[in-house]
């Protein structure tokens, strides 16, 4: 084993506490992410609530689990109630991002950045600040 080797990640999911897993799921397909799979919050009777989805979109991934699932799986996970997330999404059109949630929540208006990203900030029906970037081909 060669101890000076240091530990390499192979990739890294958000996931999003929210109340309303089917809700936060939509706003998610209306920018492109698709269901991969899903369990309601009690595994045993597929008649209650959607408690967690994977969300895919090409490449990216995210992870949807209602605050009632996370409690009966790992309840010291909310102990300290905090939640917050904030995600920074690259999108190769923002114009179509924009269009697709018209009328959801704005906590950032459209701004160009120092960085060179064309952003806007939405808040998703989970509460959660999400930021889409659309780079252009100099960034």
């Amino acid at each position: 084993m060669n101890t000076n080797s240091k530990p390499s990640a192979v990739g890294v999911n958000a996931v999003l506490p929210v109340h309303d897993v089917e809700q936060s799921a939509r706003f998610f397909e209306k920018v492109g992410f698709g269901r991969d799979s899903e369990v309601s919050e009690d595994p045993t009777d597929p008649s209650t609530p959607l408690g967690f989805v994977i969300m895919k979109n090409d490449a990216c991934q995210l992870m949807l689990q209602s605050f009632k699932s996370i409690q009966n799986d790992a309840p010291t996970m909310l102990a300290d109630g905090d939640t917050t997330t904030l995600l920074f999404i690259i999108v190769e059109n923002l114009d179509a991002v924009v269009e697709a949630l018209d009328g959801e929540p704005v906590f950032m208006e459209r701004r160009t950045t120092f960085y060179g990203s064309d952003e806007i900030g939405i808040t998703s029906p989970g509460g959660h600040k999400i930021t889409f970037a659309e780079f252009g081909e100099a960034a």
